[in-house]
C-alpha cells in the first residue's frame, strides 16, 4: 500500500523518512488510538512489507497495576473483534499481516473502547 493511500485512513501521519531502507518493516506511518490507556496511546503502524504493527505504551496497561493476568489473550481478544490473525511479537507488539479498511477501523474500536469495556466486565 502506498502511503497516498494510506492518507486516506483518518489519523494517518506519514513517516517522511519511509523510504529509506529495505527490510521490509519500514514504518509508512502510523495512526494513535485514543482511550486505550491514558499513561501511553497504542499506535497502529502501517508497514512497508504490508503488515500492520499495533505498539501499546505498556503491557498490561498502565491502570492495571501490573497485573498481566487479565491480559494473558489480549491477542486473542483482538483477533475476535478484528476478524483476522494477530501475532504477539512481545510485550508491546503484535502484529497483522491480513488486513484491509475495515480490519483497520474494527482494530481502532476494539482500542479506542478496550478500557471501557475491561471496567464494565469488572
Amino acid at each position: 500500500m502506498t502511503t497516498k493511500a494510506l492518507k486516506e485512513y483518518e489519523g494517518f501521519v506519514a513517516n517522511e523518512s519511509a523510504d529509506e531502507g529495505d527490510d521490509g518493516y519500514d514504518e509508512l506511518g502510523s495512526i494513535t488510538v485514543s482511550g486505550f490507556d491514558p499513561e501511553g496511546e497504542p499506535e497502529i503502524r502501517f508497514l512497508r512489507n504490508g503488515s500492520l504493527n499495533v505498539m501499546v505504551e505498556y503491557m498490561p496497561p498502565s491502570y492495571a497495576d501490573g497485573d498481566m493476568e487479565d491480559f494473558e489473550e489480549f491477542d486473542k481478544e483482538m483477533e475476535e473483534a478484528i476478524g483476522t490473525k494477530v501475532s504477539w511479537d512481545d510485550r508491546e507488539s503484535f502484529f497483522i499481516n491480513d488486513y484491509d479498511a475495515e480490519t483497520v477501523e474494527r482494530l481502532r474500536a476494539f482500542l479506542a473502547t478496550y478500557r471501557q469495556k475491561k471496567a464494565e466486565q469488572d
